[in-house]
């Protein structure tokens, strides 16, 4: 059971975790297929799991591969509102490694996850990340520069 709560139908609580995947040259994003943003590949916790296990399992559903986490870049005390209702979202961030003889690295241009077509990936140059619409929006300018120490950030949109 995914840890999500909803309020009077109003407001959302969610935890979620995210890895950051990069070559040192890109980083990989994703994006439902009807939103106009993209965000790091992850997914929610489930009640009695951990975040490293979460991060693990999300990314083994969405692309296949068994990843290594390197370590906690992040953790987000996260506030937006997304269709009518207001979140407040915990979100823990890894920096994460694919194996070297992993598909994904080799991917060009946009590509479909093993979930199906309902999930886009595609690899951009770090250049490219202040062209982008990526929510949470301070994560255009932290993953140009990864800290070497876990950064806590409340964020509010």
């Amino acid at each position: 059971m995914d840890i999500t709560f909803y309020n009077n139908n109003e407001t959302v609580f969610n935890y979620r975790t995210c890895g950051v995947i990069t070559d040192d040259k890109r980083i990989l994003l994703h994006r439902m297929i009807d939103n106009d943003f993209w965000v790091l590949v992850g997914g929610r916790v489930q009640m009695l799991e951990s975040s490293e296990c979460a991060i693990k399992r999300e990314i083994k559903e969405e692309l296949g591969v068994d990843i290594e986490i390197s370590r906690l870049l992040w953790t987000v005390e996260n506030f937006f509102k997304f269709g009518d209702k207001d979140y407040h979202e915990l979100s823990t961030i890894y920096l994460v490694n694919l194996p070297k003889e992993s598909w994904i690295i080799n991917q060009q241009g946009s590509f479909d996850g093993i979930e199906g077509k309902r999930v886009i990936y595609k690899w951009f140059n770090f250049d490219e990340l202040n062209l982008l619409n990526i929510k949470p929006s301070f994560l255009i300018e932290k993953l140009i520069y990864l800290p070497k120490h876990i950064n806590h950030i409340i964020n509010r949109e």
